[in-house]
């Protein structure tokens, strides 16, 4: 196979893997990088890069709120301050998350009823 065909093929391939994945967000950078490095095509690599990133601080913000939920659920003095920690960072990177503000809420009523918190914080 010459390097041409080879390297249409790895195209392909990683065209079919965005198809395949439902656009997952390694699958968009992958490609992104391939068409920026090896096909010269750097504005659509940056397409490719920015649609990755969003669908990853998608998945960023999901999977923090899970975390805020697990640890407030759990009721430990320690799993609630892990909650409270979380909280503090997932509200600065998404400030206008109803879900992590939902949790974080939730984190700190539960925190405040166990003393981690001055009355009235929770």
């Amino acid at each position: 196979m010459e390097a041409r065909e080879s390297f249409s093929e790895a195209q392909r391939l990683l065209e079919q893997a965005v198809q395949s994945s439902e656009r997952s967000a390694p699958s968009l950078v992958e490609l992104g990088y391939y068409l920026d490095d090896l096909r010269n095509a750097p504005e659509d690599a940056f397409t490719l890069y920015q649609e990755g990133a969003a669908k990853s601080l998608e998945t960023l913000e999901y999977a923090w709120a899970g975390m805020i939920r697990y640890w407030t659920d759990t009721r430990t003095r320690e799993s609630l301050s892990q909650a409270l920690q979380l909280g503090e960072r997932a509200l600065k990177v998404f400030p206008e998350s109803e879900r992590i503000l939902y949790y974080v809420t939730d984190a700190r009523r539960y925190a405040a009823q166990q003393g981690l918190l001055p009355a009235g914080e929770g």
